[in-house]
This record gives C-alpha cells, sequence and structure tokens, in this order.
C-alpha cells in the first residue's frame, strides 16, 4: 500500500508519522536475491540468502498463479540492511531455517525500487519478529 507524507497511519504493528512528498510503501513476503528459485521460495534458506560479498536484496509477490514476481527491489541502504537482518537471523534461528518472510516499509523510489526504512520478520503469520532498522529514509518515519 501506499500513503502520502503529512499523514498518520498504521502499518502492522508501527504506526508512521511522515512529511514530505515521498510515498510511503509497506509488503510482506519473502527476501529473495537473484539466485532465488521463483518457483519455490519458501525452501532459501538464511544461509543461501547471505552468498559472500556483495548482494542485491528484493521482496517478492505472491501469484495468484504460477512463481513469484520481484515486488520491490532494495536500494543501497536496504541491501546493508537486508544483510544485518539475515545475519541476525542466522544467529538467533540458524544458517538453514527456511521460509524467510519479511515485512519491509520505505520509501517509494525510481522504478520498483524501495527505499528501505524496515525490515520486521514474519513468523505464523504475524510481523513482529526481530527487526533491522537504519538512518537513510528513517529519519522522515518514526517507527514506534
Amino acid at each position: 500500500s501506499a500513503h502520502q507524507y503529512g499523514q498518520v497511519y498504521a502499518a502492522d504493528e508501527c504506526t508512521y508519522t511522515v512529511t514530505g512528498s515521498k510515498q510511503v510503501v509497506t509488503h510482506t513476503g519473502f527476501l529473495a536475491i537473484s539466485a532465488t528459485d521463483l518457483a519455490a521460495p519458501w525452501d532459501q534458506t538464511v544461509g543461501s540468502l547471505l552468498p559472500a560479498g556483495g548482494t542485491s536484496y528484493t521482496i517478492l509477490e505472491e501469484p495468484s498463479e504460477g512463481a513469484f514476481s520481484v515486488k520491490y527491489s532494495f536500494d543501497a541502504a536496504g541491501n546493508d540492511l537486508a544483510r544485518a537482518f539475515l545475519e541476525t537471523a542466522r544467529t538467533s534461528s540458524g544458517a538453514d531455517t527456511k521460509d524467510i518472510q519479511v515485512t519491509v516499509t520505505g520509501f517509494a523510489g525510481a522504478g520498483n525500487t524501495v527505499e528501505v526504512v524496515s525490515i520486521d520478520r514474519c513468523q505464523s503469520g504475524t510481523c513482529a519478529g526481530y527487526r533491522a532498522s537504519g538512518p537513510g529514509p528513517a529519519s522522515d518515519a518514526v517507527c514506534v
């Protein structure tokens, strides 16, 4: 969903107060990289999402039928947040943990890019797990 700055709205368990002209977007789906099998993203492990070297992360959109597709690509800061998020997941849950569903909140960028503010782990239908959040656009939004 997209909202204009100047509004206060709830997204999952966070309330964002924003000012300015960017659109705020939030989406829940599977965290992915280019090597992710779009037919079965739930089989991707934390370890496989942390390849050596840098990588670009995306969040997937569930199809009505067929394979998943990329909903948003992360900006550079979002890629760093995703990596930090996955490092935490590896430490707390193990590298073999699968079904990496998250809620990503950020600002709409060019094309399908999102300037990521926060990444929340979703488990058992709720997104109240651990969170990675960073500065960047977060100066324009407050998550309480």
